[in-house]
């Protein structure tokens, strides 16, 4: 179970530093259906959009939300995802009070982008 919840964390952190930097940033946060060509991440983000459209034209809000899974929950993904690897008695102390923190904030990131969309 451990090395499970480790490699969804791992998917976590690939999708928040590399697979959604790759659209934001090349993209510009235009809208995906016109601006970022026919690349492959913009046809996956493309057929995303059909299930959440509120991802095909960003608003202010989301694209402040994105920045912070990029910058600050994708290395946090990381760290969780390295941590549950290891032996429990081989986690810093930090480990625990860092997941109540991590975990706080993944459920209010949540609860603002249910709100707002």
């Amino acid at each position: 179970m451990r090395v499970l919840l480790s490699n969804i964390y791992f998917l976590f952190a690939f999708v928040a530093l590399v697979f959604e930097p790759l659209y934001y940033f090349p993209c510009e946060w235009n809208d995906v259906n016109e601006s970022c060509g026919d690349y492959i991440i913009a046809r996956i983000w493309r057929i995303y959009t059909q299930w959440d459209p509120i991802f095909a034209d960003i608003p202010v809000f989301l694209r402040i939300m994105c920045w912070i899974e990029c910058f600050l929950f994708g290395p946090s993904y990381l760290f969780c995802a390295y941590n549950l690897r290891r032996e429990p008695r081989f986690r810093p102390r930090i480990f625990n009070a860092f997941t109540y923190v991590f975990s706080g904030a993944l459920v209010y990131s949540t609860l603002v982008y249910f709100a707002m969309s």
